[in-house]
C-alpha cells in the first residue's frame, strides 16, 4: 500500500488494517495521520517494509510488532512516538533498517539491539535516549549507518562500535 505524499489524507490508522494479512509494503509518509499505531499491525505477518514518516502519530510502538517476522525495514521518523523501543523489536532477525528519528522515545539504548545481526542502518537521532551506547552494537557487523545525535547520551563511544 503506497499512500505517501498525501497531506490531505487525515485521520487515524484503522484497526481494519490488520485484515490485509498478505500486505508486504506499507508506505504512508508525509500524510496527516494522527493517533496511535493499532496493535492489529501485528496481523500483517507478511509485511516486509513499514514506513510512516512525517505524520502526527502518538503513543508507543506496539508490542504486537513481534509477530512481523518478515519485517526488513521499519521507518517511523518525524512523529511524536513516546515510550521506549519495545524488546520485541530485537526478535525480528530480518530487520535491516530501523529509523525512529525525531520522536519522543526515551530510556537507554537496549543492549539487545546488538542481537539483530542483519541491521544495516539504525537511526535513533533526535529523541531523548540517555545513558551509554551499548558495547553490543559492535556485534552488528553489517551496520553501515548509526545515527544517535540529538539525544542525552553520555560516555565514550565503545571501541567495539568504531
Amino acid at each position: 500500500m503506497f499512500l505517501f505524499g498525501n497531506p490531505e489524507l487525515t485521520g487515524t490508522l484503522p484497526t481494519e488494517l490488520g485484515r490485509m494479512s498478505a500486505m508486504q509494503y506499507f508506505y504512508a509518509n508525509q500524510c496527516d495521520l494522527s493517533g496511535s499505531i493499532p496493535p492489529e499491525i501485528g496481523d500483517l505477518t507478511q509485511l516486509s517494509r513499514f514506513y510512516i514518516f512525517d505524520n502526527k502519530l502518538t503513543g508507543t510502538i506496539p508490542t504486537a510488532i513481534r509477530k512481523l517476522h518478515q519485517l526488513q525495514e521499519f521507518g517511523l521518523g518525524q512523529n511524536n512516538i513516546t515510550g521506549t523501543i519495545p524488546s520485541e523489536m530485537w526478535h525480528l532477525q530480518k530487520l535491516e533498517v530501523m529509523t525512529v528519528n525525531d520522536n519522543s522515545l526515551e530510556g537507554t539504548i537496549p543492549t539487545e539491539m546488538g542481537s539483530v545481526v542483519n541491521l544495516e542502518h539504525l537511526d535513533l537521532e533526535g529523541n531523548s535516549f540517555s545513558g551509554r551506547i551499548p558495547d553490543t552494537l559492535g556485534n552488528l557487523f553489517k551496520l553501515q549507518t548509526l545515527r544517535v545525535g540529538g539525544n542525552d547520551l553520555s560516555g565514550a563511544m565503545p571501541v567495539s562500535v568504531c
